[in-house]
């Protein structure tokens, strides 16, 4: 179900702020950074395709559609600065924890705000955004030239990035297909670009893109170190920015998903159904770890994760206890490689039990979950499980939650949350081998999250052909 697309103005930081927004504030954030010279306009297409599941922000930088737009003289148009104001104006909506969607400039200020604030992004989508220098065009021998010597090479730059042709050009590029690009487009940009002092706020932002190149290894090395989800689409007809961009994204963090389009520099003007299918689907696959589960970490806690997917069936025809307790070995292991075998049965007091086998970060573990809670949208289970290690065999003590709760007619959010403690003899086994415990956690816990991310959408598709058959 589509939400109504709200139109907000809020002063931060001294100035007004023009933003959209769409869907429920309670939902995952998704944060939308615009590029040149276009707004938050641009992403009115996702906003009307994806606000039944997600909140959707859509904010103007100061200088750019809807927002104040003082002159350069009295303000500092720099991407250091956008990307303050940007920071100043999450905070202001309260977004403590979101996803980013980077388009063009989206990403020299999307990149300074994750890198300044790591804890609150959730996963990152990149579309025809660069953070390598191989990724700049034939275009950008101008625009070098204008960083070096402005007075120079000025009235070039202006051509270059701003005139009419340039305009329509980023958003058709090498297209052949231009019928299916709407001239509205870059005319309602160029009416833009004509307000009054406009072209030259736009020239002295764009002298300070020489910053972003020379911040691109920073930028690469968090990638790299952190490997964020990462989901890029890529408008093949951009005449800004390379084709090769994709792959060196690839290369920093090799599990990202990349998606080649046939569409220019703004893909959404010819693939926003495609680009919204694809956001969707990435977000589905996104844990949302709360970050009161990081903060509140016990002493002896091993890892605490939350993933969520969608299951496309109604509330009233699911039923977790049933399907868990039901649950065969072949379809076990069909929702990870890592699953060997799974059973059911009952433990000594009577309460139903779940047997697995799987293999963790090269240790195999045997699984004794024992129903704690149950009913049809709500499964609790613990387990003082068997771990087999090449220096032996010690037990962890593993809490398996799962949940549904219904977003909107015929479709419900999965949850799967997996906690995992050290037993008293865990701490000892660690201790005999010298490994402080410490060290085992921060080496453990990316191969847990890992595995709980990978088996929480195949075991909601699980439950979901359950719901469908009953």
């Amino acid at each position: 179900m589509r939400r109504a697309i709200t139109y907000r103005t809020a002063e931060v930081d001294g100035l007004p702020i023009f933003w959209r927004e769409a869907g429920d504030p309670h939902a995952p954030a998704l944060l939308l950074l615009h590029g040149l010279p276009s707004s938050s306009r641009m992403y009115q297409p996702l906003l009307e395709r994806l606000s039944g599941r997600y909140r959707l922000v859509a904010p103007d930088y100061p200088g750019f559609g809807h927002s104040a737009a003082p002159e350069p003289a009295v303000f500092p148009y720099t991407f250091d600065r956008l990307a303050e104001v940007m920071i100043r104006f999450t905070e202001h909506l309260g977004l403590s924890r979101y996803s980013l969607f980077l388009q063009d400039y989206g990403g020299p200020v999307g990149f300074r705000m994750a890198l300044a604030h790591p804890e609150r992004l959730e996963a990152l989508i990149i579309q025809n955004a660069v953070a390598h220098e191989t990724g700049l065009g034939p275009a950008w021998v101008t625009r070098r030239a204008f960083w070096a010597d402005r007075a120079a090479n000025e009235a070039a730059l202006r051509v270059n990035l701003l005139s009419p042709e340039a305009t329509r050009r980023r958003h058709v590029g090498d297209d052949p297909a231009v019928e299916h690009y709407d001239p509205d487009l870059w005319t309602d940009e160029l009416a833009f670009l004509g307000r009054p002092g406009q072209s030259d706020i736009q020239t002295k932002l764009f002298h300070d893109y020489g910053s972003n190149v020379a911040a691109y290894p920073a930028w690469q090395d968090w990638l790299r170190r952190t490997r964020p989800r990462l989901l890029v689409l890529w408008g093949r007809h951009d005449p800004s920015f390379d084709l090769s961009e994709p792959e060196a994204y690839r290369r920093d963090v090799p599990g990202a998903e990349i998606h080649i389009l046939d569409a220019g520099h703004f893909a959404l003007d010819t693939e926003a159904d495609r680009i919204a299918a694809l956001v969707g689907r990435f977000l589905q696959l996104t844990g949302n770890r709360n970050p009161t589960m990081e903060n509140d970490m016990k002493e002896d806690e091993i890892v605490d994760s939350s993933f969520t997917a969608m299951i496309h069936a109604p509330l009233e025809k699911i039923d977790i206890p049933a399907w868990c307790f039901s649950l065969s070995e072949q379809e076990y292991q069909g929702c990870s490689p890592a699953h060997l075998a799974a059973g059911f049965t009952t433990a000594p007091d009577g309460r139903r039990m779940s047997i697995n086998v799987e293999i963790i970060g090269g240790s195999l573990m045997v699984q004794h979950y024992v129903e704690t809670f149950g009913r049809k949208d709500h499964l609790i289970l613990e387990s003082v499980s068997d771990v087999f290690t090449p220096s032996g065999r010690t037990t962890i003590h593993v809490h398996w939650e799962m949940s549904v709760k219904p977003l909107e007619s015929g479709i419900c959010e999965f949850t799967n949350r997996v906690r995992s403690t050290a037993t008293p003899e865990f701490k000892t086994f660690l201790d005999r081998q010298g490994i402080p415990f410490d060290v085992f956690r921060a080496q453990r816990q990316p191969m847990s999250i890992a595995h709980n991310r990978g088996e929480t959408p195949l075991f909601a598709a699980s439950i979901e052909r359950v719901a469908i058959a009953s």
